[in-house]
């Protein structure tokens, strides 16, 4: 007797553990952003969310949160994109070089600049639905490609922009008449439009299905490929919104490499839950998941850790969440 009664209690625990498993990914990373500042302003004594910190996670947390949603999208697709730290750069120099160039008005660089961004993501998309070669390598390769036509064209030297006829566009930009930083306000606006366009529009429908099962719906009659171009588009498009941001609070453009931004924007996205591969993920979780690195990061800083532990930390961080987001993954649907 009591064999046969064991079997469906087991069955009814196992149902009751799954069920209070998050359905989405988003509210794990929710969850996982609340947990790091908890222990993060423990471990600090309370410094984490004192002003003066919160000030400098609000002034340079947005380039890298919008690059991380752009790798969120990409991602989504089933695809990736490793020239995002590259197209960042090259829009923050095509910023600069056109105001000390040209001596075009600031917004009209601005807007050039995005454009630009917009056009290196176009050029990523069609490369890879025109070629068939996979997204890894086209964007290695253009990664190198951007990187290498900025240097020749304007060197390695910092370009400054300091605007001294009272145009306000850099203060529209990055200026803090609120006691926010206008990027936080940039950044909120960005992610409204983003989130309603992945969740409430037949597009944002057609990237995750062209994730989930592409064969499928190219046979229902989306057009994939258009899907791809556009997605690589919007990548390269707020890539160079990141861009803007970032010469108008420092005031220069600095021809880094962008190495450190895109592995940070691939891992912020993996935290954030968007799977590798393809076909879920949103806006807010690569959102969360890279205020989580920057957390933990600012953290880890203010507790004195050298940054090579950092980066060990922050490398485990991400090796652990991606092998939670699966075991949850298996779990939701009741395998072992």
């Amino acid at each position: 007797m009591s064999v046969t009664t064991s079997q469906p209690t087991k069955r009814s625990n196992s149902r009751t553990w799954r069920s209070l498993i998050p359905q989405s990914n988003t509210a794990i990373s929710a969850g996982v952003l609340v947990l790091v500042v908890i222990v993060m302003t423990v471990a600090t004594n309370g410094l984490l969310l004192s002003p003066a910190t919160l000030s400098v996670l609000a002034t340079f947390a947005p380039e890298i949160l919008l690059i991380t949603i752009a790798m969120g999208f990409v991602l989504l697709i089933k695809e990736i994109d490793l020239s995002v730290g590259s197209i960042y750069v090259v829009s923050a120099v095509v910023f600069g070089s056109t105001y000390s160039s040209l001596g075009a008005p600031l917004w009209v660089c601005a807007l050039i600049a995005i454009a630009a961004g917009g056009a290196m993501g176009m050029i990523n998309g069609l490369l890879v639905v025109g070629t068939g070669v996979t997204a890894f390598i086209v964007t290695l390769g253009t990664m190198w490609a951007y990187r290498g036509l900025m240097l020749v064209s304007v060197g390695g030297s910092s370009i400054s922009v300091r605007p001294d006829d009272g145009d306000p566009t850099l203060d529209i930009l990055a200026g803090n008449p609120f006691g926010i930083p206008n990027q936080v306000l940039w950044l909120i606006v960005i992610v409204a439009v983003l989130v309603y366009l992945r969740n409430k529009t037949r597009l944002g429908a057609w990237m995750q299905a062209t994730g989930s099962n592409e064969r499928a719906v190219r046979m229902m009659g989306v057009p994939v490929k258009r899907v791809r171009v556009f997605v690589f588009t919007l990548s390269g498009v707020l890539c160079g919104i990141a861009g803007v941001l970032q010469v108008a609070h420092s005031n220069q453009a600095v021809p880094q490499s962008g190495d450190v931004v895109m592995l940070t924007a691939l891992a912020g996205a993996i935290i954030g839950g968007v799977s590798l591969n393809g076909g879920r993920g949103g806006v807010l979780g690569p959102l969360f998941g890279g205020l989580t690195l920057r957390v933990i990061g600012i953290g880890l800083v203010m507790m004195g850790v050298i940054e090579y532990w950092t980066n060990v930390i922050t490398a485990v961080a991400v090796i652990l969440t991606a092998w939670a987001f699966m075991s949850f993954d298996r779990w939701r649907v009741g395998r072992k």
